[in-house]
């Protein structure tokens, strides 16, 4: 799977369903995100410079915030939604950003022994939230170390000692190699890992953004 950044591998999305005068429908990858976070599983979408793919997650996770404020104000038992995304921004992260350093200390028998600090960025466990996001943003121009440590993320919902929580979706974005030649190429496990979308322009959507 050398090329799977090749938008012909890849369903077509626009960022918000259109239909066409025809009436042919073109479905938004805000429909996917729901549909991924049923089934647990971990979105990479693909697309140019510019075209919103950031702009959709931040769109949705708001849209989302809105969707648990009504079910709880119509008397359903859920938590709110977390309102602020996880960015997380690979390009400029070394590994130990994201595992944490490490820490010497003592365990209960007077051991030396190491626990990791892990990452203030990370949501936490603590059941405030029904779910959220974590968004991994410019994933092809991190290190190869870097897309190791997201490959345990993605595959265990888990890095090092941090556990993602129940209810949060994982969703990578990249430019494809088209428009940026110092990328760092997908393993083919971590490739497999994701559910591949390419997103498109549409003035319509872009139109809807604005």
């Amino acid at each position: 799977m050398s090329k799977i950044q090749d938008k012909f591998l890849m369903p077509e999305f626009t960022i918000d369903t259109i239909v066409d005068e025809k009436g042919n429908e073109t479905p938004g990858i805000k429909r996917m995100y729901d549909i991924a976070l049923a089934i647990n599983d971990s979105i990479m979408q693909w697309g140019a410079p510019g075209v919103g793919k950031s702009q959709a997650v931040q769109q949705w996770n708001a849209e989302k915030v809105i969707e648990y404020q009504k079910k709880i104000a119509a008397g359903e038992k859920v938590k709110p939604w977390n309102p602020d995304v996880c960015d997380v921004r690979l390009s400029m992260k070394e590994p130990v950003d994201l595992v944490g350093v490490p820490i010497p200390t003592k365990n209960e028998k007077g051991e030396m022994c190491t626990v990791w600090a892990t990452p203030s960025m990370w949501p936490k466990d603590n059941g405030e939230f029904e779910g959220g996001v974590i968004h991994l943003d410019e994933m092809n121009q991190g290190q190869a170390a870097i897309l190791n440590a997201a490959f345990q993320l993605i595959q265990d919902r888990a890095l090092g000692e941090y556990k993602v929580p129940e209810g949060y979706i994982i969703i990578g974005s990249s430019n494809t190699s088209a428009y940026n030649n110092t990328v760092t190429e997908f393993s083919v496990p971590l490739s497999n890992r994701f559910s591949h979308f390419n997103i498109k322009a549409d003035f319509n959507s872009w139109l809807n953004y604005r």
